[in-house]
């Protein structure tokens, strides 16, 4: 059950006093089967148990001004999953993660937080993903690697969901690169007109099995912005910080 929209004043509903913020966390471990809608609920529950200051929309059901610019297919895993929260009002940036790392569900970890200079719609350029791989399907994926990255299409089947029907799409000129080191294949996949292609079917193009089982060892582990996000202030603060997706 979604938490209840807290009061809000006349002040609230003015555009010109809203912040945004960015907030890059972790999801781990069970947590990793939430649906896109189910994540939303459970950040908007987290954000009442912190007791941000969300702005909400109008009308008989508000609901919070949150969003999560790329999605995520159920079942992985992310170590940069990022949320776009609008504020009623600027809070500072140290109590935003403070009280934000302390109502976190298990399986989820605060990695950044920035309080963006103005609001924005952010893009995505590339995303990486990390599949750990067993010695057998290492030995698959270096053989259909190198035949991969020379040709110019690879057309999957897709599954566009219950009573829709499937449809061939290619893939290929979403596909920047790929990388296998011992049992750890990297792959970075472009956005194109807002698309990519979905890592399971970059596993299946290289011959390793379709299944849950791989699913569940690839994890999301850096996102490119086409343009990056200006912050006024952030956490953690610059000298603190490290590399993040």
């Amino acid at each position: 059950m979604m938490a209840p929209a807290p009061h809000q004043s006349p002040a609230d509903h003015s555009p010109e006093n809203w912040v945004q913020v960015a907030v890059c966390f972790t999801l781990e471990g069970d947590l990793r089967y939430l649906s896109h809608h189910d994540e939303i609920r459970m950040l908007a529950r987290t954000l009442s148990r912190a007791r941000w200051p969300v702005a909400y929309s109008l009308g008989f059901n508000p609901q919070p001004r949150l969003v999560l610019p790329v999605p995520r297919s159920v079942g992985l895993a992310s170590e940069c999953e990022w949320a776009m929260v609008t504020l009623a009002h600027a809070a500072r940036a140290g109590w935003l993660a403070q009280t934000l790392a302390d109502a976190l569900p298990a399986g989820c970890r605060l990695v950044e937080l920035l309080v963006l200079e103005r609001r924005v719609r952010p893009q995505p350029a590339c995303v990486t993903w990390l599949a750990e791989l067993d010695a057998d399907e290492a030995g698959i994926a270096h053989a259909g690697l190198d035949n991969l990255m020379m040709r110019d299409s690879a057309l999957i089947t897709r599954d566009f969901g219950p009573q829709r029907p499937t449809r061939q799409v290619e893939i290929r000129p979403c596909i920047d690169q790929i990388d296998l080191d011992g049992n750890h294949l990297r792959m970075r996949l472009r956005y194109i007109e807002q698309r990519t292609a979905r890592p399971e079917e970059v596993l299946q193009v290289l011959g390793l099995p379709a299944g849950d089982v791989l699913k569940s060892r690839t994890r999301r582990v850096e996102i490119l912005w086409k343009t990056p996000l200006a912050a006024a202030e952030s956490w953690p603060p610059a000298r603190e910080r490290k590399h993040v997706g």
